[in-house]
């Protein structure tokens, strides 16, 4: 899922993530791990930042609970700040109309231009129109029922209104029915109770639905996963017993006031009842500290250490039944039969001990008038006396000491620690797993709310009317017709094959990933135990060692050597002078780029003038961090499209408030041609095919086919390199790479509407599909110490060489390069930056000859029959 989140845009991971799966009774991704415990996968930063924006609704995320609060009342909700929405294809067309008349309108032209286009059909010639936005704010209509329906405004009403219900209950439990007004002089029931009643009766269909809302099918699949939320308990417990209480108040005959003293009545126990009934529904409460992140850990200890604490009272019951039963014999040792008040003894009175109630009083009056009875000796008030003149009793009286001795000593010291230790590792145990449990709780939450009925009880009967009328009409409707019964139980229109190919190459994607990460380990393990046993220093020798372990290829072997040359410390980024300058870098050595090698260093600071010139802040970062500051290793949004400051090499470092390039010192400090601070993300799109002789014969070098790819010649360096450059702000990676492939080796920025829409077209249907060859840091001549170049390097291959050679490759306009051309791999090729390192990295995916290989040989080509 991290890989779809990573390669695919928000729309379609979404869909990926949240569409009904037919094989498992359509449940999603989300509902699917609930079902099976999959607490890793909710746990992942991708689900939660899902459920984050699902729990907002179309509310933006940056909005705090206070203010859904406090804008409750109609029209405060449009002081709020909402999601902008996509433009449908009708709006858009409406938008450009209004465009057109006020082109008109400045123009003082009536009427548009029409012109014959070059393929012969009619078309308006539009001047120079504004392309239509894809998003647009949402209208007060729509901001209705985007409050009211989000998760997070439903949470909120819904225990507003809870609070006030328990409040309410309180008043009811407090002041005596004759004051609240009573319905009838013949009954207890007042308008209070009918109100509580009504309310206690809205939930009823609410928890009806919640429990229809679990995923199994059967009924009682779904009770059992219904039930094994403490809280939906609490929840039917608590109604349950408010039910009992209220129908027995309501058949009791009608009593001037509570009796206080005397037979229990029929008002006692249904006040009891509903002081239970009120403990239980006033429990729901501490769900409401399950959404936050500090508090909803500790309710999870609490649950845990509840469960730790029952196991513990059957431990202590032991103990305290035994001591109880022995303590009363001795103190009572010829009772004619066993009383109340003897059980009271042997039960509650060495649970009190336990606190410190000792009761020593208590006890020796007890064992005074027990041993009166005995008929040995004379029954005196004295213990005393009666211990000097009583041999039983003195004996009886001196082992019970020394038995509440014991009993004080096991409990008190043994197994109250020892609950002390059991519920101090129920703490560390959940406490370092805190964040993991509380996304799991969390995810519980967004899901009960997302379903849940936009209004609280009690206005959730209206809500639960409504909807049963519409579901009855409707059955009555469908009765008889079978293509309605039909579209109701088919899932969604889901293009399910278009969803099959994206995870099938996440998964490629993916798979290969953990495969070089696996291989990488093993390498480098390897080198590492070369390295120390034989005292090899220089990288060649070491790949000459490599390349004699059997458990891989040889080409596999140079390729994960080269992986880790071109990950130890960067070259380019150190060259001297700065590209296209004669500014001099400070000269490191390589034990000195590391920043946590100490040592003078004071590098000449350069960014380009015409960057500083430029004040776009969607384009080009400030001069002074000061601002921006907060935002590195974030992504942060400036008005409504994000700016990712993320580094695929991890957290960086910001000192004095400047980012330090993740892979050390490069000699220059500054931003040098480079438009923002830290991170500059570029795409390369990769566009190869196989060489072909002049028989159309596919031509193999040692047993793997030759691979050719579109190159453009730098003008300045004088070298070949991959098309590409910087994605631009609130561009999406796929759109970044066909705009930089069609500027850089189909020039259209020079090219008229038409040959554009057509550019358009191609590169939207041969650039669908590719692997992901490369995604980290750059080892580009441009890099500083505070700005570098981390790319997205996707492979898009035309095996059967029918679809990317139709491209009319044509160099850019804008001087930087001199041409575009389909060129073969080849050793001897001068290539920009790291591009033959990525080239290489192309060549193991497709399983290529690699020219740039050590052990690769100058023969012959041999063509593939």
């Amino acid at each position: 899922m991290s890989e779809c989140y990573r390669k695919f845009d928000r729309k379609d991971w979404t869909k990926i993530l949240t569409a009904p799966r037919p094989l498992v009774n359509n449940m999603n991704l989300i509902e699917l791990a609930k079902n099976i415990n999959a607490d890793n996968f909710i746990a992942e930063s991708p689900i939660q930042s899902y459920l984050n924006h699902t729990w907002m609704g179309q509310i933006h995320h940056s909005t705090s609970m206070l203010r859904i609060l406090l804008c409750f009342i109609p029209p405060l909700f449009m002081l709020l700040r909402y999601n902008k929405r996509n433009m449908s294809a009708e709006e858009k067309q409406q938008w450009e109309k209004d465009q057109q008349k006020k082109m008109r309108k400045r123009a003082g032209i009536k009427s548009l231009v029409v012109r014959t286009s070059l393929t012969g059909d009619l078309e308006d010639d539009v001047m120079s129109l504004v392309p239509a936005p894809n998003r647009r704010k949402v209208y007060w209509n729509e901001a209705i029922i985007a409050y009211y329906t989000s998760p997070a405004t439903k949470f909120t009403l819904h225990f507003i209104t809870y609070f006030i219900f328990l409040a309410f209950y309180g008043y009811t439990l407090l002041v005596r029915p004759e004051k609240q007004g009573l319905v009838s002089n013949r009954c207890n029931i007042s308008y209070y109770d009918i109100i509580l009643c009504l309310w206690i009766l809205g939930q009823i269909p609410s928890e009806w639905h919640q429990l229809m809302q679990q995923n199994p099918v059967t009924l009682t699949e779904k009770l059992r996963v219904h039930f094994r939320e403490v809280f939906n308990v609490l929840d039917i417990v608590g109604i349950a017993t408010y039910l009992a209480s209220f129908t027995l108040k309501a058949i009791s005959p009608k009593e001037a006031e509570m009796p206080i003293s005397g037979e229990l009545t029929k008002h006692n126990v249904y006040h009891i009842i509903s002081i239970i009934a009120f403990l239980l529904l006033g429990l729901r409460i501490i769900q409401v500290l399950e959404v936050s992140m500090k508090t909803g850990p500790k309710i999870i200890m609490i649950g845990k250490m509840m469960v730790d604490f029952i196991l513990f009272l059957f431990l202590i019951a032991i103990f305290l039944i035994t001591y109880g039963i022995c303590s009363q014999a001795l103190q009572t040792p010829n009772q004619d039969k066993v009383s109340g008040f003897s059980l009271y003894n042997v039960i509650l009175l060495p649970a009190l001990n336990v606190f410190g109630e000792i009761g020593l009083e208590d006890m020796q009056a007890s064992f005074i008038e027990g041993h009166c009875a005995t008929g040995e000796g004379t029954c005196e008030e004295d213990i005393e006396t009666l211990l000097a003149t009583n041999t039983v009793a003195s004996t009886h009286y001196y082992f019970l000491q020394i038995l509440m001795f014991l009993y004080l000593l096991f409990v008190n010291v043994l197994l109250l620690n020892l609950l002390i230790a059991i519920f101090s590792n129920t703490y560390e145990t959940i406490e370092s797993e805190a964040a993991k449990i509380w996304k799991v709780q969390w995810c519980a939450v967004v899901v009960e709310f997302t379903h849940k009925q936009p209004l609280p009880n009690p206005f959730s009967l209206i809500w639960y009317l409504v909807f049963s009328i519409r579901w009855f009409v409707t059955k009555l409707q469908c009765r008889n017709c079978e293509p309605c019964i039909q579209e109701t139980e088919v899932p969604p229109d889901i293009d399910y094959y278009d969803l099959h190919m994206k995870e099938a190459e996440a998964r490629e994607n993916y798979s290969i990933q953990k495969e070089e990460e696996d291989e990488e380990g093993d390498i480098r393990k390897s080198l590492k135990f070369i390295k120390d046993k034989l005292m090899i220093s220089q990288l060649n020798s070491l790949q000459a060692n490599v390349s004699s372990m059997r458990s891989m290829s040889v080409d596999q072997s140079e390729q994960q050597v080269r992986d880790i040359k071109h990950h130890s410390t960067h070259r380019d980024a150190r060259k001297s002078p700065y590209i296209g300058t004669d500014i001099q870098r400070t000269l490191l050595a390589d034990r000195n780029v590391p920043w946590e090698v100490a040592f003078p260093y004071n590098p000449p600071d350069f960014t380009e003038p015409e960057i500083l010139k430029n004040t776009d802040k969607f384009t080009v970062d400030p001069s002074n961090t000061s601002n921006i500051i907060g935002a590195f290793n974030k992504v942060l949004e400036i008005d409504g499209d994000e700016v990712d400051r993320v580094s695929f090499c991890g957290t960086y470092q910001v000192i004095e408030g400047l980012p330090l390039n993740p892979r050390g010192r490069t000699g220059l400090s500054g931003r040098g041609q480079l438009n923002r601070w830290g991170p500059n993300q570029t795409a390369e799109p990769i566009v190869t095919r196989w060489a072909r002789d002049l028989n159309d014969n596919q031509i193999i070098l040692h047993g793997h086919p030759v691979l050719e790819f579109v190159g453009i010649f730098l003008k300045e360096s004088r070298k070949w390199a991959i098309p590409g450059g910087p994605i631009r702000h609130g561009e999406q990676l796929t759109t970044a790479l066909k705009r930089e492939f069609g500027e850089d080796a189909l020039g259209s920025t020079e090219m008229d509407t038409d040959q554009k829409e057509l550019v358009r077209v191609m590169l939207k249907e041969h650039l669908a599909l590719g692997i992901a060859v490369y995604k980290g840091y750059v080892d580009d001549p441009r890099n500083t110490d505070n700005a570098w170049v981390e790319s997205h390097a996707i492979n898009y291959h035309d095996g059967l060489g029918t679809s990317f050679s139709r491209f009319p490759l044509r160099a850019s306009t804008d001087g930087e390069s001199l041409s575009a051309e389909w060129i073969t791999l080849d050793r001897n090729l001068d290539l920009y930056g790291n591009h033959e390192w990525i080239l290489e990295k192309v060549c193991f995916h497709r399983h290529a000859y690699n020219p740039f290989s050590t052990s690769a040989k100058k023969q012959l080509p041999v063509v593939a029959t």
